[in-house]
């Protein structure tokens, strides 16, 4: 990856293809969210919370921390971990 003056963009662009958000691809209360989170578990389980805290926080809506919380509730997801107020 050849970047030059514009690295930070570059970065950003390279964050992005490695992780996709989850708010991008699953409608809203949808149960693919659930089987995302299970997906990304089964994969890689010790980087699992890191990956969904940052995929869903891309979109930053309001929307998306209720999903978190949800997700919290049902599957003992610490919420100290995502810095939900």
């Amino acid at each position: 990856m050849i970047c030059g003056k514009n690295a930070r963009a570059c970065l950003k662009n390279h964050s992005y293809n490695l992780h996709a958000p989850i708010c991008g691809i699953f409608c809203l209360h949808s149960v693919g969210v659930a089987r995302y989170a299970a997906l990304i578990q089964a994969k890689s389980p010790t980087n699992c919370n890191a990956h969904l805290a940052e995929s869903i926080f891309q979109t930053r809506s309001k929307e998306s921390k209720k999903v978190i919380r949800r997700m919290a509730k049902s599957q003992k997801f610490s919420k100290d971990s995502y810095n939900i107020k």
